[in-house]
């Protein structure tokens, strides 16, 4: 039998037990041993956590003071990246409570050993020195012994919550690392909405996105694209809730961002050199519709803000753009967004055409939303 039914059927069994959870971290801890911190895999999260600050810098400037993260999982590296970036509160929103003592502090030790060895800016450039001996002081000294004092020490609020009922406002950033493809379409489109209330007017969010088959992660024989073959019963039977799929394609995530009232300002999209096995196999119904180009991409970076600019945000309940098409609204949110930075990356050779483009783009459409909405 091939590996990943062995590992869909025992984590199907465990699904179904009292406090599934907490079976499952075992079975992951002491079985597949999916919970081990290898350094190549804090090292991808330390990368990731760079990007997002990064993209933040582009878009807004400079270091968000707030953050949100969805979907805190086992190992909280981005959260602790983001407050030794300097980031002043991150708030890690995860809907169970998956978080274990010694894996925080296992966690911490493994940036304490990459600070001594100096390796943490290789991978975390923006790493504050203050910061990071702050974090040495905390595990050098008396340790709190709980996980929630202990990442209270590094500005991190953890909060096992329903992110769609969250109380959240004000956050400068918002981002996520393979959570999007674990949620229902329903709720994701909620979750959303939710975020348009939470994102600050000047914010911006940042989310990775792993479309592919995450069985085949497990069982290297599998194709990034095996699940989109599966249907019916047998599809429902291998997706359980420990293990939840949605199988959602990059223009369903596109559309998500459109209907909650977000332009997508960069999208990076990423085929694997097994591309090729996509045609040979038979896709369910439900995936025949899809053109090979929504197909291919397995993992997607989307960037985007709010398509309201500033002055539009408060004390409107209508959207100006109301009525225009997505391409203009679109145009206009990427020179509200570049007027709002001083930290544009630019090529220095094209950083004066392209500066020009986008101040004539956002005047333009400045007046044509003035004409619009008189």
């Amino acid at each position: 039998m091939a590996s990943w039914y062995i590992k869909a059927a025992v984590q199907g069994m465990l699904s179904l037990l009292p406090r599934p959870h907490q079976w499952n971290y075992l079975f992951q801890r002491h079985i597949s041993r999916g919970l081990r911190l290898r350094d190549t895999y804090f090292e991808q999260k330390l990368a990731t956590c760079a990007q997002h600050l990064a993209y933040y810098d582009r878009y807004v400037g400079g270091v968000p003071k707030h953050a949100a993260e969805l979907g805190t999982g086992w190992q909280p590296i981005v959260p602790v990246g983001l407050y030794l970036c300097g980031v002043e509160e991150i708030y890690s929103i995860d809907i169970v409570a998956l978080q274990r003592y010694h894996l925080v502090i296992e966690t911490l030790a493994r940036f304490y050993r990459y600070a001594q060895e100096g390796r943490l800016t290789t991978f975390l450039p923006a790493a504050q020195p203050e910061r990071v001996q702050r974090l040495t002081k905390l595990l050098e000294g008396p340790t709190p012994k709980d996980v929630e004092s202990l990442l209270r020490a590094l500005h991190i609020e953890y909060r096992v919550e329903d992110a769609r009922r969250s109380n959240l406002r004000g956050i400068n950033l918002i981002l996520s690392n393979s959570t999007f493809e674990h949620i229902s379409q329903n709720n994701l489109r909620a979750i959303l909405q939710a975020f348009s209330q939470m994102l600050e007017s000047n914010g911006l969010m940042s989310h990775l996105i792993d479309m592919s088959d995450h069985y085949s992660h497990f069982d290297r024989k599998l194709s990034p694209y095996h699940f989109l073959q599966h249907q019916g019963l047998k599809w429902r039977l291998v997706n359980n809730s420990l293990q939840y799929q949605n199988r959602l394609r990059v223009s369903d995530y596109r559309q998500l961002h459109q209907e909650a009232g977000f332009v997508i300002v960069e999208e990076a999209n990423a085929t694997p050199p097994q591309a090729n096995m996509l045609r040979t196999i038979t896709l369910a119904p439900a995936f025949t519709h899809y053109t090979e180009a929504d197909l291919l991409p397995v993992v997607s970076r989307i960037r985007s803000i709010s398509s309201l600019p500033d002055k539009f945000i408060s004390g409107r309940s209508a959207s100006p753009f109301q009525g225009l098409p997505y391409c203009l609204q679109r145009s206009f949110c990427l020179a509200a967004a570049w007027n709002r930075s001083r930290h544009a990356v630019l090529p220095s050779s094209t950083a004066p055409i392209r500066r020009l483009c986008f101040r004539s783009a956002s005047l333009m459409l400045v007046r044509l939303m003035s004409f619009v909405t008189t």
